[in-house]
């Protein structure tokens, strides 16, 4: 449960700047396309870091 908190606590800060930039610019694209560009570079920052999860039958 720790760690699904944490994960709620860090996304309400990327949903701030999200907002804060939908409010900031009044195009719409301008707010989607920087979220679409910080996903892909997180993506990208990410890769290999993960730690492999087996599932079990």
């Amino acid at each position: 449960m720790s760690t699904c908190f944490h994960s709620f606590i860090a996304s309400l800060g990327i949903f701030a700047i999200h907002f804060w930039l939908s409010i900031r610019f009044k195009n719409m694209i301008i707010p989607i396309a920087i979220a679409v560009v910080c996903c892909i570079v997180w993506v990208f920052l990410y890769q290999g870091r993960a730690e492999e999860t087996y599932y079990e039958k």
